[in-house]
């Protein structure tokens, strides 16, 4: 999807970096599904573009992804024989010494390599971080040191995009799916647990939400970038929206599509602006990320 030459036309390119909130090619079983596809149609739609070549998508998103792996690169386990196989590659993997044919993918590196460059680079990340530690019998202590990752990793990640790329889209990640919170990874549970509460409740998950995304919020107000607010988008008792508790289904992907194609045709690019499109809402709301505001999960 991504292997344009500089010979070939083409009216925009866009690069996409983060986990399966993005690559749920897994989950939708389908290119037609998936964010990436779905993105991709929607802005040649806008674009009243009849053929390809057209918008080009760099899917340099992968399904598992942390922000440490963003950052250093790792092997695109969950995603990668199924995009090779639909013909959706990982482009640029590498074959690393010592792992015997396993490809490292390192999404950073590989979005300076891009030809040609992005016009803009979406990124979303941070979900994994979290899950990662959810059933660690020290979790109290483990949910703190992955929120602190995860702060010092997220400026970093953008400051390699912004060498390449200036204008970076931000999104923020959906709350997963709460009625099946028993049956998939019990994110609620499990938080609630880090918390010493007796029951699973969105309003923890709120809280810490508002706590890992403050200083995101503060950062993309100082460097003017568009922000996607999916917390204060995606109804979590909505399982239309989901698959298994935490991956966008076709549905999810489509909305998520939808704003990040919104974001690129109509953002600025002067100032910071909060982007989301509550549950009932057949418009996307627009709040500018002005300084003093106190970013909440109000749904």
């Amino acid at each position: 999807m991504s292997q344009t030459s500089k010979a070939e036309t083409y009216h925009a390119s866009i690069a996409l970096i983060g986990d399966s909130t993005i690559d749920n090619v897994v989950w939708t079983r389908s290119l037609d599904g998936c964010v990436a596809h779905q993105l991709k149609a929607q802005l040649d739609a806008k674009r009243n573009i009849p053929s390809s070549p057209s918008v080009l998508i760099h899917n340099l998103a992968a399904d598992g992804f942390t922000s440490d792996d963003v950052l250093k690169g790792k092997r695109p386990a969950i995603s990668f024989n199924t995009r090779e196989n639909l013909g959706d590659p990982f482009p640029f993997t590498t074959i690393s010494e010592g792992h015997k044919g396993v490809p490292i993918f390192k999404p950073l590196a590989c979005l300076k390599r891009l030809d040609p460059k992005p016009d803009v680079c979406v990124v979303s990340i941070g979900g994994n971080d979290v899950r990662e530690i959810l059933g660690s019998p020290m979790i109290t202590m483990d949910l703190p040191a992955a929120v602190d990752k995860f702060q010092v990793n997220y400026p970093l990640i953008l400051k390699e995009i912004t060498s390449t790329c200036k204008k970076v889209v931000i999104m923020l990640q959906y709350r997963p799916e709460f009625a099946t919170d028993e049956v998939y990874y019990g994110v609620y549970r499990g938080i609630a647990n880090a918390y010493g509460a007796d029951e699973p409740s969105p309003t923890l998950v709120n809280g810490l939400m508002e706590t890992v995304y403050a200083p995101v919020v503060d950062l993309a107000r100082k460097l003017s970038l568009p922000i996607i607010d999916l917390p204060n988008t995606f109804d979590i008792h909505d399982s239309s929206m989901y698959i298994s508790q935490i991956e966008p289904s076709a549905e999810g992907g489509e909305l998520i599509a939808e704003l990040i194609a919104h974001v690129i045709e109509n953002h600025p690019w002067k100032h910071s602006v909060l982007y989301s499109k509550p549950p009932q809402s057949s418009t996307v709301n627009a709040v500018v990320n002005q300084e003093g505001i106190n970013w909440r999960v109000t749904l």
